[in-house]
């Protein structure tokens, strides 16, 4: 006698559950206020850190103990470890686009010199016969987002930063050097 098939329960696919899509959101939502407007990816890390933690238990030493992720956690986890890695590297290509940038400017602080015989007083003297626009350093809405410029007893010294501690970097006119804070 033939035995009926066992009707098992459709699984869904982590993505198309109402709780993945969540996560998703959350993730996305994270990530565009951590790149977009805070410049940093540092607040979407944490979050993976915290889920990792979550899943896999309550405190760092438990993480370390080759115990298995529990299954409820381990799909979160790799979500949000997306979106922190996705923004570790848009904050990195961003800060590449500030240095890219900044050439620009410093090209025209060093044109204004040649022709006045000084630094500009402010960046916005370079406006327009120097650059058309004092560009933006990175593409976001930080309120950073700016160039800063000191001219102090004849030096010259121009910064863009971020707002994780000891990043951005410097040229200084006068000794004709590019410092990097890591």
């Amino acid at each position: 006698m033939a035995s009926a098939p066992m009707s098992q329960a459709p699984t869904k696919k982590f993505y198309r559950s109402w709780g993945a899509r969540f996560h998703i959101f959350c993730g996305m939502v994270l990530f565009v206020a951590d790149v977009v407007w805070l410049d940093q990816g540092i607040v979407t890390f944490l979050v993976a850190l915290s889920f990792l933690l979550r899943a896999g238990g309550s405190s760092i030493t438990q993480l370390f103990q080759q115990r298995p992720i529990k299954a409820a956690g381990w799909k979160q986890t790799g979500v949000y470890s997306f979106f922190a890695v996705a923004a570790l590297a848009a904050v990195y290509a961003n800060g590449l686009v500030a240095k890219e940038r900044s050439s620009a400017v410093v090209a025209a602080v060093k044109q204004y010199k040649a022709k006045y015989r000084s630094y500009p007083p402010a960046l916005e003297s370079l406006v327009p016969e120097f650059l058309a626009e004092i560009p933006a350093p990175k593409v976001n809405l930080s309120a950073l987002n700016r160039f800063l410029y000191f001219k102090v007893d004849g030096s010259a010294t121009l910064l863009h930063t971020q707002l994780l501690a000891g990043s951005g970097s410097a040229y200084q006119f006068d000794g004709e050097s590019t410092a990097s804070a890591k």
